[in-house]
């Protein structure tokens, strides 16, 4: 499926949610159909190069590798002309991490800044089964917790999101519809 985005070149979209709630999948997905550019997670490049989650010291370097990767991949969208960016996630999970597990919200202002640019954000819902990963995730009881905090957080900095719910690839149909609900809005305000 393409989706036109002449507004905004390219656009890009952040898949935010907590712990086992599809991002990755959806984020691999919704770069197919869209014939977009994506960037993975780089936190967990680096908890699988460490063997360990990161430490707080640790987390606004990953933060900033985050952006980093992003702006490499919008430069190379614009060089390919492809019009999408897929974020999984932005900058401001690990930010959101950092405050839950260090209580530090130090990132937070530099990744809400960050996240203001995105022409769009995905939260994934946990409307799907908790799975296991290793060291890198915690639980339902964290995942519920993370979520929470990730829509106060958007809440109370007036940041427009996008609910993502469903099973498999009704998901990702749920995603492209939303994103197609999004460009029209933006298109004709």
């Amino acid at each position: 499926m393409k989706l036109s985005s002449a507004h905004f070149l390219p656009h890009r979209i952040a898949i935010l949610g907590a712990e086992s709630t599809g991002k990755s999948t959806l984020a691999h997905a919704l770069a197919a159909q869209l014939d977009g550019v994506l960037v993975p997670e780089y936190l967990r490049e680096f908890c699988d190069a460490h063997g360990r989650p990161p430490l707080q010291y640790e987390q606004a370097s990953i933060a900033d590798e985050q952006i980093r990767r992003e702006q490499q991949a919008g430069h190379r969208a614009r060089a390919q002309g492809l019009s999408w960016v897929v974020c999984d996630p932005g900058p401001l999970m690990t930010a959101i991490y950092s405050l839950y597990y260090f209580n530090d919200a130090s990132l937070l202002p530099a990744a809400l800044s960050w996240q203001r640019s995105y022409a769009t954000t995905l939260v994934c819902q946990a409307d799907i089964a908790w799975e296991q990963d290793g060291f890198l995730r915690d639980g339902p009881e964290v995942r519920t917790h993370i979520q929470t905090l990730i829509h106060r957080t958007l809440d109370a900095e007036q940041l427009p999101w996008l609910a993502i719910h469903g099973q498999g690839e009704q998901r990702t149909t749920n995603a492209l519809s939303a994103l197609l609900s999004a460009a029209d809005r933006q298109a004709n305000p």
